[in-house]
């Protein structure tokens, strides 16, 4: 299991993955609703701080978050609903890092805080899944 436990009672997973393009290319493909939804889920987001984002990953099944920090083409940070009715509010960081030679790197990083491991395996679960959606967007 990938979860780390910190200190406070914050836990999260980090996965990162290297694409080609610049930041501002990459920042077009994680972080509007057209980019994302060509590797992800169809996905709606407003991009601002206090904006909207819907990622559908079914019918009748989305996730709402709200958009906490807006810093083109390097960060962006959210808030969303549980992974599971009753659980803990779920924060997400996005983060772009220019490389050498053209690429770049993107990390994100969901956190949570709870004072038991009930939802380590959904946050594992998480972790486990994003590989596959960024084989599609390193294309």
């Amino acid at each position: 299991m990938s979860v780390k436990v910190d200190p406070s009672g914050r836990r999260s997973i980090q996965v990162e993955v290297e694409v080609p393009g610049t930041p501002e290319q990459v920042w077009e493909a994680i972080a509007t609703g057209p980019g994302v939804s060509a590797w992800f889920v169809p996905t709606k987001m407003e991009g601002r701080v206090g904006g909207n984002m819907t990622c559908e990953f079914a019918p009748g099944m989305e996730s709402q978050a709200t958009i906490t920090a807006w810093e083109p083409p390097h960060r962006l940070t959210a808030d969303s609903d549980s992974f599971c009715p009753g659980g803990p509010t779920v924060a997400t960081e996005w983060t772009v890092e220019a490389r050498d030679g053209g690429t770049c790197v993107v990390r994100v990083v969901h956190s949570l805080f709870a004072s038991t491991n009930d939802w380590d395996d959904q946050l594992d679960g998480t972790d486990s899944g994003w590989p596959a959606f960024f084989r599609i967007l390193r294309v």
